[in-house]
């Protein structure tokens, strides 16, 4: 008689909380979850630590790898660090290098056990490391500019592509930065993947927005940027979006930092979803958004590392100390469900829950005895034991 494989921890993250003892039975793929239960006689010893499923990473910048520990920190200031940024990145010296950052923090990724990314991308080549080290994702080609939109969007390549697990598809970097058609046109899933932009990074985005002056009116006076044939909206940054169509569910929206509780509920009634990447926020600028505010507004909330350009490590549950740190009425699993099911909910993708009828890849966290323990330090040793189901997004190109 043929028994199917059953992975058995001393705790189990589910949608409902942590069971403990608890059995996850798998199907003949050894993927997909057939049943969810207490443990039983004859299920095997059980590993030590809590099995949570594949963790859900929804953003980063993998190709910014090679500027670990190069820029300003504590809190500079956007500008100063952009401005960094801008002077450190420069190409890489050859394709090999290039690639071998990517499959760096590709690999990486796997080992922190992350089953899902949504990667941003410049170059356009994050897709076979993602695909090498058996990460799926959404590799978000990066537009930025004020040109015409059609010339912009030419730049995009392979839009709509699904590969192995990996969707490529166009993106606009933020508001500042980009020509509203091009940030009209690229908006929601309609690539076959949930969209991806910066949003209310910093304040100075408000004042650019209100009045077409400040901050990065100036920067991007001195960058020679030709952006003032485009009008000022004369709104705040949730409201742009909005009017441009830019809002709802498909549109992951990231950072927040600087967004007002009007703003907040006009962002949660949209159905988008926000990433909090708390570790780069306090980086750049030496402040974190309003999360409480978030959660009371009922947002979908997510977690990303941003790049090793702004962050210690691509790991997001590094993220959960310095938000348990910052708010600490918050409880735990609220943490861990951003990392998980939250992720998974704003990328649009069946996992980030271990229950019947999902494959989301089974990670055990181990030693870790509660959720709470991950409020005080990400755990060192994860074992996969279960990979991810296949990817479930579609390859359809739309303009």
């Amino acid at each position: 008689m043929n028994h199917a494989p059953v992975v058995r921890a001393r705790g189990v993250w589910t949608p409902e909380g942590w069971l403990e003892d608890g059995a996850v039975v798998l199907g003949a793929d050894l993927r997909t979850i057939l049943e969810v239960r207490e443990a039983r006689a004859g299920d095997g010893p059980s590993l030590e630590g809590l099995l949570v499923p594949g963790l859900i990473n929804a953003h980063t910048h993998l190709e910014l790898g090679h500027l670990e520990g190069r820029l300003p920190r504590g809190g500079v200031g956007f500008k100063a660090w952009g401005a960094a940024l801008m002077a450190a990145r420069g190409p890489l010296k050859s394709d090999r290098q290039r690639a071998e950052v990517l499959a760096r923090g590709a690999t990486s990724l796997r080992a922190l056990g992350v089953a899902v990314v949504s990667d941003i991308a410049n170059l356009g080549d994050v897709e076979g490391a993602l695909k090498d080290a058996r990460v799926r994702g959404v590799v978000q080609h990066e537009l930025m500019g004020f040109s015409p939109s059609s010339e912009v969007l030419d730049l995009a390549r392979g839009a709509g592509r699904l590969s192995g697990g990996v969707v490529t598809r166009p993106t606009a970097h933020a508001p500042y930065s980009t020509n509203p058609e091009i940030i009209r046109r690229t908006a929601g899933a309609r690539y076959g993947a949930p969209a991806s932009i910066h949003l209310a990074e910093d304040e100075a985005e408000r004042d650019f927005l209100m009045r077409g002056e400040g901050t990065y009116a100036d920067w991007l006076d001195e960058l020679g940027v030709a952006w003032r044939h485009v009008e000022a909206p004369g709104c705040d940054p949730v409201s742009y979006l909005e009017k441009l169509g830019a809002l709802g569910p498909g549109q992951l929206v990231v950072h927040g930092v600087d967004l007002r509780p009007a703003e907040q509920r006009a962002l949660a009634a949209s159905g988008s979803a926000l990433c909090l990447c708390p570790r780069s926020n306090l980086w750049i600028g030496g402040r974190l958004p309003d999360v409480p505010g978030l959660i009371e507004a009922g947002v979908l909330l997510c977690l990303g590392t941003d790049s090793l350009a702004s962050c210690d490590s691509l790991d997001v549950l590094e993220e959960i100390p310095v938000l348990a740190e910052a708010f600490p009425d918050v409880p735990p699993e609220v943490w861990l469900d951003l990392a998980t099911q939250g992720g998974a909910k704003a990328l649009g993708v069946p996992w980030g829950r271990i229950q019947p009828g999902c494959a989301p890849g089974l990670l055990l966290l181990a030693g870790v005895g509660e959720v709470a323990s991950l409020c005080a330090s990400a755990p060192v040793e994860r074992i996969w034991c279960a990979d991810p189901g296949p990817c479930p997004w579609s390859s359809e190109e739309s303009p």
